[in-house]
């Protein structure tokens, strides 16, 4: 089955698409499908490549995803229970990594395992700062206040 690949592959090496390409499994899901289900032990990640999905925890939807997201990329580093259950939203394309493959990758030293940290290292600081805002909006603290540009510590300690 040929698929196009997601927008994190553009720019690597032909040698290292290859590999990649190699080890995504494609897969379609209709509406309404569980992709993902909350509490089990799967660490594989999905790109999705057409389509969307809500993600819902505790029967309470908490986010949606659709074309360029990536999804499942928590458990795989973190190789814990999966936090959420991600269920389509429309039909949905996805190519989906497993565990073993993405070590082949990092054991390969495949340059997509650092788009695909930094990815998930984005994704963790953003869903942070709206956790902060959901408290800020919840509770009567002060507001925060950015201080003007300054020297850097760096900078601070060597003079």
């Amino acid at each position: 089955m040929s698929f196009v690949l997601p927008p994190m592959f553009a720019g690597l090496e032909p040698e290292d698409q290859d590999q990649a390409r190699s080890m995504l499994q494609p897969c379609h899901f209709d509406v309404g499908d569980e992709v993902m289900l909350e509490r089990e032990e799967d660490t594989s990640l999905a790109f999705i490549s057409k389509g969307g999905v809500e993600i819902v925890h505790d029967d309470i939807r908490v986010g949606m995803a659709g074309v360029r997201d990536i999804i499942g990329e928590m458990e795989l580093f973190t190789g814990r229970p999966r936090l959420a259950t991600i269920r389509t939203t429309q039909h949905t394309d996805l190519l989906v990594l497993g565990p073993q493959e993405y070590i082949e990758l990092c054991e390969t030293g495949n340059p997509l395992v650092f788009r695909l940290e930094q990815a998930a290292l984005r994704r963790v600081g953003d869903r942070l700062r709206a956790m902060d805002e959901q408290i800020a909006n919840l509770s009567d603290g002060e507001p925060f206040e950015l201080h003007p540009k300054q020297k850097g510590l760096l900078a601070r300690l060597n003079p």
